[in-house]
């Protein structure tokens, strides 16, 4: 019969070796910003992060790698601006919000 301390081992492995699929996408960020009129850096100060995160960001390989709580102030930020993010099954894109 396992240890108790072992199955705590392996239940934690299990749970921190599963990664989430990206919750938007580098194309993304770059269409969002594009239909706002944006630049990095106007991008980056509404999302509270620094232009070297944006530009990573945007330049990153298909699924990047970033801390969630990144990606979603530059999520936010976008979707304040007026941005709505499309992203079911197999296709991804943004579009402007209706007024």
């Amino acid at each position: 019969m396992p240890r108790c301390s072992d199955m705590i081992r392996l239940v934690s492995v299990s749970i921190l070796s599963v990664k989430a699929p990206p919750v938007i996408t580098n194309l993304q960020i770059r269409a969002a910003r594009a239909l706002l009129g944006w630049s990095q850096a106007r991008l980056a100060d509404e999302a509270g992060v620094s232009v070297i995160t944006i530009k990573r960001l945007e330049a990153s390989d298909e699924p990047f790698h970033a801390r969630y709580d990144i990606v979603m102030k530059v999520q936010g930020a976008v979707e304040r601006g007026g941005v709505a993010f499309l992203g079911e099954g197999f296709s991804h894109g943004v579009q402007l919000k209706r007024s």
